[in-house]
Order: structure tokens, then C-alpha cells, then sequence
């Protein structure tokens, strides 16, 4: 997603023609990546186990699991501008701090998709819009390793505990 929104940025300050192609491209990358996140959503649900053991470690792993699938989900459906359960949202936001009144992506796409349906080639809407989308896409990002890396750190941390 950030080489294509680079790429609309390039064109747009050529001022090159094949900007609506790009516009196109984007347009059908986000559309296939929004049909992946809803599959991925679907396989989540399935996902979440219910059974419960009595085990301390087992038990505390399925918590951290919960805790990580709920962040993830809340973050997929952000980003595919699907509605999501206020719980997660709110969980979320914590730990992304992502603003819930405003999401960036739906923005380009919207100024994306006026810019090409008016077939204007100025772009400076869009080129606001792209430049507010990238410390999103940044934020996430690394909201996202850092998830990753605390998650190793509570896996490890569980493990060394019920090895003791």
C-alpha cells in the first residue's frame, strides 16, 4: 500500500497522464486488500478458542491470544472501513492511538475516487490527503511490531515461569 500511494504521489507531481492509471491501480489493490482483510475477519471468529483448561500457562497464553486477536481484528477492520465491536475499537485505540472520528484511508479513497471520476489532474486534494495517510500507515506500522515484539517478550515470559 505505501509503494502505491508513493507511486499516486510521483504521478501527481509529474503531473503525467498516467495518473489515472495509477488511481486505478490503487483503487483495485485497496478493493482486493479490503476482500482479503474481510476473509481474514471471518477466519478470525472461527479462530477464538473456547475451551478452557485449567492450566495457569495454557490459560494465561489463551488471555494474550485474545488480547492480540482482538487488537488485530479492531486494526483489519480499520483499515478495510468495516464497523467493529466498540470493545475492540476501544481496545485499539489504546494501543494504536489512532483518532476513531477520523480514518485516513476512507479519506484517500474518497479524493481518489472524485479526483478520478472529475478527471482532474491538479491532484491537491489527493496529495493532502496521501501526506495525512502516511504517518497513519507509519503509526500502524510500528504499532503493529511493537505488538509483535511484546508479544514474543509475554510468550517467552509465560514460558520461563511454567518451566520454573
Amino acid at each position: 500500500m505505501k509503494e502505491s500511494v508513493a507511486e499516486i504521489q510521483s504521478a501527481i507531481r509529474r503531473r503525467q497522464d498516467g495518473l489515472q492509471g495509477e488511481i486505478r491501480r490503487y483503487l483495485k489493490s485497496r478493493k482486493t486488500v479490503v476482500k482479503a482483510i474481510q476473509k481474514v475477519l471471518k477466519g478470525m471468529v472461527s479462530k477464538k478458542s473456547t475451551s478452557s483448561n485449567n492450566v495457569e500457562t495454557v490459560s494465561m497464553l489463551k488471555e494474550a491470544e485474545s488480547a492480540v486477536v482482538d487488537v488485530l481484528e479492531s486494526l483489519l477492520t480499520f483499515i478495510s472501513q468495516s464497523s467493529s465491536k466498540p470493545t475492540s475499537w476501544s481496545l485499539f485505540k489504546r494501543v494504536a492511538s489512532v483518532a476513531a472520528t477520523e480514518n485516513e484511508f476512507s479519506d484517500v479513497d474518497a479524493a481518489l475516487k472524485m479526483n478520478n471520476s472529475t478527471m482532474n489532474n491538479s491532484g491537491e486534494e489527493v496529495q493532502v490527503q496521501l501526506k495525512n495517510l502516511q504517518p497513519c500507515i507509519q503509526d500502524l506500522e510500528e504499532g503493529v511490531e511493537s505488538l509483535f515484539r511484546r508479544l514474543i517478550k509475554t510468550r517467552a515470559s509465560i514460558l520461563n515461569i511454567h518451566n520454573l
